[in-house]
């Protein structure tokens, strides 16, 4: 998907993603101070606050995770992991 429809999937409440990204990398949508921010993770842990990259902005390419609730015991993986 493009970026412009990725953002709209963030403020639905996904995570996005490119496929070219390692597995656990992706960006959010947070509230900080009253405004909302992008902000990446790497790995699955919090990068701070996206800087976009030209080549980003223009993609295509752009995928958001679809969640699916599993048993307890099971893992959940980002597609492509």
């Amino acid at each position: 998907m493009t970026f412009p429809k990725a953002c709209a999937a963030l403020k639905r409440g996904a995570q996005i993603y490119r496929p070219g990204w390692p597995a656990g990398n992706y960006l959010t949508l947070q509230n900080i101070k009253g405004g909302d921010v992008i902000c990446k993770y790497e790995d699955h842990k919090s990068a701070g606050i996206w800087l976009a990259d030209p080549g980003d902005l223009i993609a295509a390419d752009w995928a958001c995770d679809v969640f699916v609730l599993l048993p307890a015991d099971q893992t959940c993986m980002q597609p492509g992991a």
